[in-house]
């Protein structure tokens, strides 16, 4: 995920997150930008929103937790109703999102993992 998708998600103007497998829904979970750099998906919700700001602009973002997500339901792309985000196979709804006033640099390790004390601590 690129930041201006986490800014996004933030605004309400991205309101699913998809994936090819399930993230329990009901749960809050910590929004981490990797460090790749020049995604389609990326690139293109900068496009698409121009006000968010370019990769360079949100440099400080990238591989870092920036917010948190509250993923209230799973839904098929047909259960979308052509929303724009909705790709599937499996599409994670936000609700809620906090964004940090400051993003904690932090790697990321694949799917979902649990944050360390240390960093569950920076957030609050």
């Amino acid at each position: 995920m690129g930041p201006a998708q986490a800014l996004a998600m933030h605004e309400g103007l991205k309101l699913v997150e998809n994936r090819s497998w399930r993230i329990p829904p009901g749960m809050w979970y910590a929004l981490h930008v990797g460090k790749t750099r020049g995604s389609t998906w990326g690139v293109r919700v900068s496009e698409m929103y121009p006000h968010l700001g370019n990769e360079w602009e949100l440099r400080r973002y990238f591989n870092a937790i920036v917010g948190l997500v509250y993923i209230s339901e799973l839904r098929t792309p047909d259960e979308c109703a052509g929303y724009v985000w909705a790709k599937g196979p499996v599409c994670h709804i936000v609700s809620s999102s906090v964004l940090l006033p400051n993003p904690i640099p932090h790697r990321g390790a694949g799917r979902l993992w649990e944050l360390s004390k240390s960093t569950r601590q920076s957030i609050r």
